[in-house]
């Protein structure tokens, strides 16, 4: 069976028809709407996004000592605040529960997430958003666009 599947010729598939497993449109969004653990990711991007964006884009008082912070924070061992997060997620009720993993894991990825949204829009031309903004979208449609 693992023969057969690892070197399968060129003319077969190599998808999951292959293992006898079908996935309809409607399979695929109800793991994406309903599973968990896709909302830690979309949590990371909804919150690292603008925040990256706004540190790239705007200057403005504090900005500079909030992305210490933002490195500082990435400087402490994880392993160091394993303790005060179960203190805290246990006084919260969370613990055991979804939504309590995905609070943990966003406060240890969110700081990376920004720092490297902040690298990514640093990177595109701010004359390209101008452009856009000239030809009529506004600073969100910019950014979703360009």
């Amino acid at each position: 069976m693992l023969q057969s599947i690892g070197f399968a010729p060129r003319t077969e598939g190599y998808g999951l028809e292959k293992l006898g497993v079908e996935l309809t449109e409607r399979d695929v969004v109800l793991v994406f709407t309903h599973d968990p653990k896709f909302d830690e990711p979309a949590l990371i991007g909804a919150l690292a996004t603008p925040a990256g964006y706004g540190f790239s884009r705007f200057k403005f008082p504090g900005s500079r000592p909030i992305q210490v912070f933002i490195i500082g924070t990435q400087m402490i061992p994880s392993i160091s605040l394993v303790i005060p997060y179960f203190i805290l997620i246990v006084a919260l009720h969370l613990y055991n529960t979804y939504p309590g993993l995905i609070v943990t894991y966003a406060a240890f990825t969110l700081p990376f997430a920004t720092l490297m949204m902040i690298s990514y829009f640093n990177t595109i031309p701010q004359e390209l958003e101008e452009a856009a903004m000239v030809d009529g979208c506004t600073r969100v449609g910019a950014l979703v666009r360009v």
